[in-house]
């Protein structure tokens, strides 16, 4: 798996390889809200999850 930085978007981007061989695709960053953003792609499946700060 390979874990970048990408200094333009301010995204952290995570590419890896399941068991079964599917490529995987995650980014995280932090919306103009202040939540965190996590995008996953595996395959055609997309999925996305926000984070918030409790205080």
């Amino acid at each position: 798996s390979t874990i970048t930085y990408d200094n333009e978007t301010g995204r952290w981007i995570h590419d890896a390889i399941d068991k079964q061989g599917r490529k995987v695709h995650l980014e995280r960053y932090i919306d103009d809200e202040g939540q965190q953003q996590v995008e996953f792609t595996c395959g055609n499946v997309k999925a996305r999850r926000w984070y918030k700060r409790i205080e």
